[in-house]
C-alpha cells in the first residue's frame, strides 16, 4: 500500500507585511520560516503566486534555503498561506 501522507508546515513571518482585503502582501525580501514540530525550515521568499477561483484557494510559492547555493523550491499552500506542503494536490 503507497503512503499517501502530505507533510503541513507552520508558517512563521520574519517581516511585518501590510495586509489587503484581510491578506498579507509579500515582497522579495522576505523570509519565512516552516515548522512542523520536528523540523524547522527558513527560506528567503523569492516568488509568490495567488490563485483564486470558484472558491478554490492557491498560493504558490518560490523558496530559496537562506543558506548559500541551495537550489529554489517550491511550497503550496491552499489556506491563504497559514500552512504550506511541499506536494502540489
Amino acid at each position: 500500500m503507497n503512503d499517501t501522507t502530505t507533510t503541513t508546515y507552520t508558517a512563521t513571518y520574519h517581516n511585518n507585511y501590510p495586509t489587503c482585503n484581510g491578506r498579507q502582501v509579500f515582497d522579495k525580501e522576505g523570509k519565512i520560516t516552516l515548522t512542523n514540530g520536528r523540523l524547522n525550515l527558513t527560506f528567503k521568499i523569492v516568488k509568490w503566486h495567488s490563485f483564486d477561483d470558484y472558491g478554490a484557494e492557491m498560493e504558490t510559492v518560490t523558496l530559496q534555503n537562506v543558506m548559500p547555493f541551495c537550489n529554489e523550491v517550491e511550497a503550496y499552500s491552499y489556506d491563504g498561506g497559514e500552512t504550506f506542503t511541499f506536494d502540489c494536490e
